[in-house]
């Protein structure tokens, strides 16, 4: 992002979350949601739509993503009203956690927020179980990957995960980005994938809305005419939802809450902005 503000060239990332990106400069963009929205929903979900009042927190303390969200769900949950009543960490790339999860079982939470990725997540749930722990593991979009069944097989069951979309969905568009995937590589698309592709509609609508000026032979100008009409994207119909970009240029969308199935991700509920 340093590089291709300093050269104005436009750019978008499809999955990068943390807040600082887009704060680089006006030829920075993203069609994913930022970090503190997933923790800010999660919270909710946590407290509202799970009733839940007690919850403890693992953290990976040297990943900016766990530490920022963790923060921000932290802030959201006891603004509620709800207590966080044990907070550990952990290190990236550790494989054992159960010096951590005992200091929290001692503490009876109601479920676990572990906002990482799936590898660890699939760890931790295996080794909560192994302690006898039966508390549900809540989590972000980091949950999103095959192999956190791999990883995690039966004990991971039961967890919720924010995301940015769902293939399981009545929208027209959302519904034929899934089938046309599906033909083409055999398999249903995660949520990167929608990303992506929703990354690439922004830079076309924009092209298109940019008209001539996307083509002028001065390469400079063109390229402003691109960044312009990218930050002026409003109501873009996407795989992920309807789409607007803010004045820092990140997705203003809708979010979903996801739980972790035998077969897969069950739709929970979708959070509007």
């Amino acid at each position: 992002s340093q590089v291709a503000q300093m050269m104005k060239v436009p750019m978008i990332t499809p999955t990068s979350t943390a807040e600082k990106v887009t704060e680089e400069g006006d030829y920075i963009f993203r069609s994913c949601l930022i970090d503190p929205v997933q923790a800010v929903i999660m919270g909710n979900f946590a407290y509202n739509s799970m009733g839940l009042r007690e919850i403890a927190i693992l953290t990976a303390q040297t990943n900016d993503y766990s530490v920022g969200l963790t923060e921000v769900f932290v802030e959201t949950f006891e603004n509620l009203g709800g207590k966080i009543v044990a907070a550990e960490s952990y290190s990236e790339g550790d494989q054992d956690f159960k010096a951590q999860l005992t200091k929290i079982r001692a503490r009876n939470p109601e479920a676990v927020y572990v906002p990482g990725y799936y590898t660890e997540a699939g760890l931790i749930s295996r080794q909560m179980r192994q302690l006898g722990m039966e508390q549900p593991i809540l989590g972000p979009d980091g949950f999103d990957s095959p192999k956190l069944f791999e990883i995690g097989g039966e004990s991971i069951m039961g967890s919720y995960f924010t995301n940015h979309y769902s293939k399981e969905t009545d929208d027209p568009i959302s519904k034929q980005f899934v089938a046309d995937y599906n033909a083409k590589y055999g398999e249903d698309p995660d949520g990167f994938a929608a990303l992506a592709y929703d990354a690439a509609l922004i830079v076309f609508d924009a092209i298109e809305r940019a008209g001539d000026a996307a083509t002028v032979k001065n390469i400079a100008n063109a390229r402003a005419a691109i960044k312009d009409a990218m930050a002026t994207t409003k109501d873009l119909k996407a795989v992920t939802g309807t789409l607007t970009l803010d004045e820092n240029r990140n997705p203003v969308k809708s979010a979903v809450i996801l739980k972790v199935v035998e077969d897969g991700y069950e739709f929970v509920e979708r959070v509007e902005p």
